[in-house]
Order: structure tokens, then C-alpha cells, then sequence
């Protein structure tokens, strides 16, 4: 389904004609190159073969590049046909000329060169010069007709056996010293990284590598070439060094290639580079040319993923996902989704062929669509295009749809032939924007009914758009008093010259979160808000204020009520306090920090480390663990002998974690209590329990107990031994023990429990009845 228009970049196709670019400077530099070889063999032609003046003549006049001739005298004796063709000056017009004055007529008045004219005046032909002496120059000149020209000179003597001459080499570097201009001007400005290597060393970088590798160039050329090579991902590495040096060596490798680098911040790079033979300053260089294609390769890997799982995933999504092909214009793929959406079955829609889009899209919507058809032949990978457009339900309504589509196929010469597409169906969103455009009345009421504060809404001249609020009156305005005027217009300038450094920065994006303002004896709290379009600048400014004066009041409430709750800690008598996931000290009652003072001579403050080295190894491994239970969340009491009181006492810690409003758990609250004198009754019951106990069982006197509201039964160990049982054999309860009374005086011992329970008053079996019999264990014992 043929359904979305995109934005296509050009930036692949601007990639191909940088590096023809570069191909065709390689190649002007070749030429040079070529041509000063055959500079240098003339010269030394020259200057190992005697001079005929027939050949010599013949030779200058066929030569392309300008051949000058002067004497001893500085007189010019030949001005060949390529001087003409370069200079612009007829030879007749030259021949006899002084030298000096011609170069002087043909050179611009600025800049002129004063080395070449101190030679031009000075210098003589000589038979002695050095053979390589340096005497070559560059310099602009300008022809008659005004075009200004680059030109290079060779200047070497030439003799005979009787004559000594000058000879000037003019060669046009007009093209040369353009394509110069222009290689530099694009390796300064490229989006491209450009480095050259010579012997694994990097020796010239731009600022698109230094962007791209995240290195200084200062850095890049500091490198060695371990460290340069160190860059290359080690999956890449080899293969990038073996073709470095397989193309040093004159081989025929590929130019063009991806690897991977790893950036000077750790992560990876893809980049896409194209590498060719140069020389670079007169020596054999490698030129390399990449730019950064990490996303795209990124974009091309999910692409592959979701190609192998499309089908599965096609089923579940809830939108439509399509397949369209671009030349054959008709689906070829449609899930399930489009029945949900359209009322059609895939097969349907398969079967409209390329009558899809005329019978079902909406006919406003079609020129549009069209147009973007045309537009997705050329789509690039990986670009998203998007597009919204209506569509007929099979019962006659409109539908809209959202349609995001990439290239899923090309044909051999590259173009897109199959679009993948996913298509969301927006026509609830479409209705919303509709009701929300009908809605501003409806805004506006909102703005004029902002509880308890006041809305300004202001645009870049801080005029303002919209005011109001319930505190708009409170204050002395009305909407009409500000809507339409500037700051300036609609208060007193002292107010405004208040206000408006607030405005400014909400418009420069610069304004706090929130801040606070008081105006007369009422407090407000304010949040500046910049709003910004779809692509971040700014558009307006937004004030919205609320009258917090009575939450202030709370909050002076609140402060009081924590003064207080910080008093009734500090006067307990136990110790209470809380430390963080490092044991630092968070908080500490009195009680607390003079039990450390004690014990350590000093008084901690917040933030000290309660894992005091001056405590023994075995307390702090103690208190680590217990610390560490409760950082792991767990609530437990612990029931220790203190180490710190003469005499020695028991110490009751309770200890929990502190957890955030999420869950999160940031430190440990501990709350101690001494229970020396209860661990003393504690003993004293037991001492008591035994004695009662000895005494019982000498007596062999039983006794038992029940617990009224619970039902709950204790016998003594007599009593178990009494009723001929091991003592705590089992559970006890009332039902048992009035089992074990003889059936004939199960009533009367009922009866007598039940008065005593009623009266409240003690009974005596034994006094008040015949005595009882008891069967135990097939025996029956007498009992009182």
C-alpha cells in the first residue's frame, strides 16, 4: 500500500561527487607531476647537448608551455607560440626588447614579486652555475585582456660554444592552483574526515576526522602508527593495515570499504571510507577519505533482524504492515490488521492491483499522494517517510491514516522498487484535534478559573496573549487590562522593570524551575515554563502562579510539629538513631550520642562513620552484620549484653529499614532500650517457677490453669505426673482434664467450676462433696 511521503536526503548522492572530486584531483596532480618530469629532462637535455640555433628555435616554437629566450644583455632573442598563448603578447611586440620590461608589463602592479626582478636586473648567464640550483618561482600575471593568470617559472642557463643565455620556462598553473584552492577549501570545510598516511603514521588529518575519531588533529598527528592502528576496531584492524600496506606497495586493492573504529570515548564507529594512492609531499602517501555511518549501519542491521521475524511479528502488531511495490504500483503483502482497520481482506486488497490507491484513497488526497510515489523512487536507506491520508472503510466512511515507510527492496540500478510500511489508523486522533480546536472557548474558561493563582501566557515582545485566574482580581487586573499590551504598556514601569529580567530569560530558555514572590502580605509560588515548537525554539512565555500563603502557614505548622516530635525523641530514655548505606550517621537522639560520648570520650555529628575504628574488630564485624541485615530489608530485635556499662547490662535493639516512597532502601533506623532490670524479674520468675515446681512435686500436690478468655489450659508438671503422664506430654485443655474426672463426678466437678467462675469465689471438692475417682491409665486414684 503505496502510502507515505518522506524527507530524502541527498547526502549519499553529495558523498559520490566529493570522491569523484577527489579522483579527479588525484589525477590533476599526476599530470603536474608528469609535467615536471618532462621539465626536468629538458633541462637536462640542455645542459648535456650543444645548442643548434635552427633546432633550438624550432623546438621553443612547437613547445605548448612559454620558452624565453634573453642575452648577456637582458635583450629577448626568442618569445615562442606557447608565450603567446599564455601572455597574450605577440612575439613581434616582444623581440628586442628588455626582459625586465616586459615581465613588469605583464604583472599585475600588485603584488610583484622583488626577488624576480632583482634577478631579472641582476643576474647573468653563466657557464658555472650549480647544476640544481633552485631558481624556479610562481607569480601572477595578467594578460592584455585583463585575465589574470598563475603561472610558474623555470629559469636555467643556456649555452653554446660561444653564447651564454637565459632561458625562462612559463607553464599556465591557472587550472592547477584553482583545483589547489579548491582542494583545500573542501578538505577545511568537508563533512568528510580526510587523513594521509605515510609508513603507518598519520601526517596530515582535518577537523571532520578530528570530529568523527573524537581526537584533536594535534593528537591524531602525534600518533604513532601502534597507536594509530590501536583505533581500528580489532575485528578490523588486520584487514585495514594488511591493505595500507598492500597499497604502499603498488597493489590493486579495493578503494572503497566500511570498518569499524573505536572513538577516544570508548564507543564504536562505523565508517565508510574510500582510500587511494597519492603523493604527498613528494613522497608515497595513502589518502583517506570516511565519513561517519553509524546510524545507517545501525538502521541497516534492524532492518535485517525485522526482515527475519516479520511475518511473526506482522500478526501481532495492531497496525496495518504492507509490503507495496513501486513499479508494479499494487500490494503484494497486507497482515491480517487491514480487515480491523479497513474492512478488507488482505486478499482483497492484493486482488485491486493498481487500481488500490484511485478506488480506496480519498480524491483531496491523491494529487498529494502521487507526488510522494514519484519522490520514493529515489528514497535512500534507511529514510523514513511519512505521510497522513484518508481511506474508504468498505461501509463508506473515511478512515485516516499515519503510514511510516522505509526501502525494503532496490531494483539492479538502485532505484526502490518495494517499500515496507506500517500504517496507524488516527482517525480518533483526527476527531480529537477536531473537538480540541473547538474547544479554546472551553480553554479559555479553564485559564479565567485557574484556582487560586494567575495565568500570563506572553509572546516575544512580551506582549501578552492571555491573562487570568482566580487572583487575577486580588491583585488589581483584569484580562482586558493586559491582553494585546506589552509589559511595559500594561503596568507601572517600576513593576515592569521588576518583571521583565524574569520574561527575558523565560524566553531565552534561561528561567528557574520555580521561584518565589511575595506580593503585599500574600506569598506566591511561580514556575516560568518556555514553550517551544516542534523543533525546540522557543514561541512564547507561560507564568503560572498559585497563592501559597496558607501553605506557607502549614508549612511553619509543620516545622513546629517537627521541633516537637524532635524534643519528645531527645527525652526518651532509649537511644534512637539512623545511619546510611555507608553507616555514616544520619541522625541521633540525646540518649544516643552521650551513651558514644561515653563509651568513646567524644561526641559524634552527622556523617561519622558509626563503625568507629575505636571499637574492637569483633564489635564492628557485630554491628556490620546487623546493619547489613536491615539494609537487605529485614525488621529484627536483638537481645545483647552491653560491652559498655559497668556493671554489665542487657540491651534491647530494634532495627528496620528506611525505604523511599519507591521502595528503595537508603539506610537503617535503630531504636535501643535497656531491659536489664526486666531480664532481672525474668530470672526471678523462673527462679520462682522452679521452686514451685520442687515444692509440688514433694508434695505431690498438682496444679493446673485456665486462661477464661482464651480457653487456654496449663498444667503443672505434678499435674501431668498426677494423671500419670510424662510432664508437657501434650497440650492440655479443659475438655481433657474433665475427661479424665470419673463419669459419676464429671457433673459435680462442671458444677463446682462453673459456680467458682460465676462467684468468683474458690471451691473446695474434697469439703463440698464425696471425693472423686480419676481413671488414669486403667487405674482410678483418689484426688482432692
Amino acid at each position: 500500500m503505496n502510502l507515505s511521503p518522506g524527507n530524502i536526503s541527498d547526502h549519499d548522492n553529495a558523498s559520490v561527487d566529493v570522491t569523484k572530486l577527489y579522483e579527479r584531483i588525484a589525477e590533476l596532480e599526476a599530470m603536474v607531476s608528469r609535467l615536471q618530469t618532462e621539465h626536468e629532462q629538458f633541462q637536462q637535455f640542455v645542459r648535456q647537448r650543444p645548442v643548434d640555433e635552427a633546432t633550438l628555435h624550432s623546438f621553443v616554437q612547437h613547445s605548448q608551455d612559454g620558452l624565453v629566450l634573453v642575452d648577456e644583455q637582458g635583450i629577448v632573442i626568442e618569445w615562442s607560440q606557447g608565450c603567446e598563448h599564455i601572455v597574450g603578447l605577440k612575439r613581434t611586440d616582444v623581440i628586442g626588447r628588455s626582459g625586465v620590461d616586459v615581465w613588469r608589463q605583464v604583472t599585475p602592479a600588485e603584488p610583484q614579486t622583488t626577488e624576480v626582478y632583482r634577478r631579472l636586473e641582476t643576474e647573468k648567464p653563466t657557464r658555472t652555475r650549480a647544476e640544481h640550483e633552485a631558481r624556479d618561482f610562481v607569480q601572477t600575471i595578467q594578460r592584455p585582456d585583463g585575465t589574470l593568470l598563475k603561472v610558474s617559472v623555470a629559469v636555467f642557463d643556456l649555452n653554446n660554444r660561444h653564447q651564454c643565455w637565459f632561458g625562462y620556462n612559463v607553464r599556465d598553473i591557472t587550472t592547477q592552483a584553482r583545483a589547489e584552492e579548491a582542494y583545500r577549501t573542501l578538505v577545511d570545510n568537508s563533512l568528510q574526515g580526510l587523513v594521509i598516511f605515510q609508513d603507518g603514521q598519520i601526517v596530515f588529518a582535518n577537523a571532520a576526522a578530528a570530529r568523527i575519531t573524537g581526537y584533536a588533529i594535534d593528537e591524531l598527528l602525534a600518533m604513532s602508527p601502534d597507536q594509530a592502528a590501536a583505533g581500528i576496531h580489532p575485528d578490523d584492524r588486520q584487514l585495514l593495515v594488511d591493505r595500507g600496506r598492500e597499497r604502499q606497495d603498488g597493489k590493486n586493492v579495493p578503494q572503497q570499504y566500511a570498518f569499524r573504529i573505536i572513538h577516544k570515548d570508548g564507543s564504536v564507529r562505523w565508517l565508510e571510507a574510500f582510500s587511494v594512492r597519492i603523493t604527498y609531499q613528494e613522497q608515497p602517501a595513502n589518502q583517506m577519505t570516511y565519513i561517519d555511518i553509524t546510524e545507517r549501519k545501525q538502521a541497516e542491521d534492524a532492518l535485517q533482524a525485522s526482515e527475519r521475524f516479520i511475518q511473526q511479528v506482522a500478526q501481532t502488531i495492531p497496525d496495518i504492515l504492507y509490503i507495496y511495490d513501486i513499479v508494479l504500483k499494487r500490494n503484494i503483502y497486507s497482515n491480517r490488521q487491514i480487515g480491523d482497520v479497513l474492512g478488507y481482506s488482505a486478499e482483497e486488497i492484493k486482488a485491486m492491483g493498481d487500481h488500490l490507491m484511485p478506488i480506496l484513497m480519498h480524491p483531496d488526497d491523491l494529487p498529494h499522494a502521487q507526488h510522494y510515489w514519484i519522490s520514493q523512487a529515489y528514497a535512500i536507506d534507511n529514510a523514513v517517510m511519512t505521510i497522513e491520508y484518508r481511506m474508504r472503510h468498505r461501509d463508506g466512511s473515511w478512515r485516516w491514516l499515519f503510514s511510516r515507510e522505509v526501502v525494503f527492496t532496490r531494483t539492479d540500478n538502485g532505484q526502490t522498487q518495494q517499500i515496507l510500511g506500517v500504517a496507524h489508523d488516527i482517525t480518533l486522533r483526527k476527531h480529537a484535534e477536531e473537538a480540541l480546536r473547538q474547544s479554546e472557548a472551553r480553554y479559555r474558561t479553564l485559564v479565567d478559573t485557574f484556582p487560586n493563582g494567575v495565568v500570563f501566557l506572553f509572546d516575544h515582545d512580551m506582549r501578552y496573549l492571555v491573562a487570568g485566574g482566580q487572583q487575577l482580581a486580588s491583585i488589581g487586573m483584569t484580562p482586558a487590562m493586559l491582553e494585546g499590551k506589552t509589559l511595559w504598556e500594561a503596568v507601572p514601569p517600576d513593576i515592569a522593570e521588576i518583571g521583565a529580567p524574569l520574561y527575558q530569560a523565560i524566553l531565552q530558555g534561561s528561567a528557574p524551575d520555580e521561584i518565589e514572590q511575595h506580593y503585599g502580605d500574600q506569598t506566591y509560588r511561580t514556575q516560568p515554563v518556555s514553550l517551544r515548537n516542534e523543533a525546540g525554539e522557543i514561541i512564547a512565555g507561560l507564568i503560572i502562579s498559585q497563592n501559597i500563603t496558607e501553605h506557607k502557614r502549614i508549612e511553619e505548622a509543620l516545622r513546629d510539629s517537627e521541633t516537637n516530635l524532635r524534643a519528645l525523641i531527645n527525652n526518651t530514655d532509649g537511644s534512637i538513631w539512623a545511619v546510611d548505606r555507608d553507616y555514616r550517621l544520619i541522625v541521633g537522639n540525646n540518649a544516643f550520642l552521650a551513651n558514644l560520648h561515653r563509651v568513646l570520650g567524644r561526641t559524634p555529628v552527622c556523617g561519622d562513620n558509626v563503625l568507629s575504628t575505636d571499637f574492637t574488630a569483633d564489635v564492628q564485624a557485630e554491628w556490620r552484620s546487623y546493619y547489613d541485615r536491615a539494609l537487605q530489608g529485614e525488621s529484627f530485635t536483638i537481645d545483647t549484653v552491653s560491652r559498655f556499662r559497668q556493671p554489665a547490662g542487657h540491651m534491647e535493639y530494634h532495627m528496620s529499614p528506611i525505604r523511599t516512597d519507591d521502595g528503595t532502601i537508603t539506610g537503617v533506623t535503630v531504636f535501643g532500650r535497656d531491659i536489664t532490670d526486666r531480664k532481672c524479674i525474668e530470672e526471678a520468675l523462673r527462679t520462682s517457677a522452679a521452686r514451685l515446681a520442687r515444692a509440688e512435686q514433694v508434695a505431690h500436690l498438682g496444679s493446673w490453669e485456665m486462661e477464661l478468655a482464651s480457653g487456654k489450659s496449663t498444667w503443672s508438671d505434678e499435674m501431668f505426673r498426677i494423671c500419670g503422664f510424662s510432664p508437657g506430654a501434650f497440650a492440655p485443655t479443659m475438655d481433657l482434664g474433665l475427661s479424665m474426672i470419673h463419669p459419676e463426678d464429671q457433673a459435680t466437678a462442671v458444677d463446682h467450676i462453673e459456680r467458682a467462675i460465676a462467684q468468683r469465689q474458690p471451691y473446695d471438692l474434697e469439703n463440698g462433696s464425696s471425693a472423686l475417682m480419676a481413671r488414669l491409665v486403667g487405674s482410678i486414684r483418689l484426688v482432692s
